[in-house]
């Protein structure tokens, strides 16, 4: 699950990312170098990778999101490329799966903090 190339990164928001010479300077050549090859290197495990609204090679920029292209990013085989939110099976078992902080949301939402008063047993003393 994402970001994986973190648009709020301090080198992708000055632009220092660094992308070796005889590759395009695009942010897709940054990902092929930085997470591709490294994929490339898990051979025997299938991979499932999930966008996030943050990734800077996403062409979406908000929630719902379409799956990344495995032939745009160079991504191997063993590769699955899934939509944020969604929705697989692993034998018997459905996970659905979303970048989506909802427990963040909710919290902000319906946590309020509260600092009692203290109490007149804590006064004395």
């Amino acid at each position: 699950m994402g970001p994986f190339l973190d648009d709020a990164h301090p080198r992708i928001q000055e632009g220092s990312a660094q992308i070796p010479s005889g590759h395009p300077p695009t942010m897709e050549s940054l990902f092929k170098l930085q997470i591709s090859t490294r994929l490339r290197d898990i051979s025997d495990t299938q991979i499932l990778l999930i966008p996030h609204v943050r990734d800077i090679v996403s062409p979406h920029a908000v929630w719902p999101q379409e799956a990344f292209t495995r032939q745009q990013l160079d991504l191997p085989k063993n590769v699955r490329c899934l939509t944020n939110p969604s929705v697989f099976s692993l034998g018997e078992t459905t996970i659905g799966i979303s970048t989506n902080d909802i427990i963040r949301g909710i919290s902000l939402e319906e946590c309020v903090k509260f600092v009692f008063p203290p109490s007149k047993r804590e006064t004395r003393g």
